[in-house]
């Protein structure tokens, strides 16, 4: 919902949204450029949210495996699971890093303009 909603957020601010569903948008080279911008901006976070549902299918493998495991090798599962999780926590870290370094002020100024404030 809110991917939907920064979607149509960014494609009003270019002033390529359509609301009229009978028209058909036509465009120059440059609005389609911007439309590109726009769809890089949307997916701005994409490599690392892939990584961390990456590493959460790795932590749901590793607690199938603790609970089939006994002995040491569930200590080693264990330990496995501790440093996937890690792992998430660190790229979890970066994800909130690059939001708040990068894209807070950007996305402030946006809903600014529309009227909405944060």
């Amino acid at each position: 919902m809110l991917r939907a909603y920064e979607g149509e957020l960014m494609l009003r601010q270019a002033g390529t949204y359509n609301t009229d569903k009978s028209k058909k948008s036509g465009g120059s080279k440059s609005e389609a450029k911007e439309k590109e911008a726009l769809k890089w901006q949307l997916e701005r976070y994409h490599e690392i949210s892939r990584e961390i549902a990456y590493q959460e299918r790795q932590v749901s493998k590793l607690d199938k495996t603790i609970s089939r495991a006994y002995g040491a090798n569930k200590l080693q599962a264990f330990a496995d699971k501790e440093k996937a999780l890690n792992k998430q926590l660190v790229l979890e870290q970066e994800k909130l890093q690059e939001a708040s370094e990068k894209w807070l002020e950007a996305d402030k100024a946006a809903l600014e303009e529309l009227g909405v404030g944060v």
